[in-house]
Parts: C-alpha cells; structure tokens; sequence
C-alpha cells in the first residue's frame, strides 16, 4: 500500500505552477517550463531538478540519507531556447 507523505524542501525560490512537465530519471526529479503562479511574467522555460537522494518510493521504513535530498536546483541549460515559453501542450 502507498501513502503520501509531506517534504520538507530546500533551495529555489517559490515553484508553484501548472501545466508544467516532470519526469523522473534516477535519482532526480526534473521539472520544465509551465506556468508560475506568481510572477509579472507568468510562463517560463526554467528547467528545474529535485534530489531525491536514497529516498524509498516504495519503502517506508528505509532512512533517507544525504544532506541533499530534497533540495531544488535550478538547472543550467545550454544552446538556443526552444521558443516561446509553453503554457500548455498540445495532446
């Protein structure tokens, strides 16, 4: 059985938005783009990434290890942006 849990994160600023993307690859999340929720400019082409660290997806008695985990980082990119930043996508 999954249960949800609440973090305590660090790093970066306030990231709230929507109609964001999110994907996981080892040990880190990595959140692109969406819209912020408040900001003078309300869609972004950021590219974020969340340590997860040692943390158990699947085992809630594990013990998260590292000083690192859970700490926002905003990713440096390299090379022309893609374009205007993307509020939504297409289906």
């Amino acid at each position: 059985m999954l249960t949800y849990k609440k973090i305590t994160t660090t790093g970066g600023e306030n990231l709230l938005r929507c109609g964001h993307s999110a994907n996981v690859y080892k040990n880190k999340m990595f959140v692109f783009g969406g819209r912020l929720e408040n900001k003078p400019v309300k869609s972004t082409n950021e590219l974020w990434s969340l340590n997860l660290g040692n943390y158990p997806l699947t085992d809630s008695s594990s013990i998260i290890c590292g000083i690192e985990t859970f700490h926002w980082e905003l990713c440096e990119t390299i090379g022309d942006l893609p374009g205007k930043p993307k509020e939504t996508f297409p289906l």
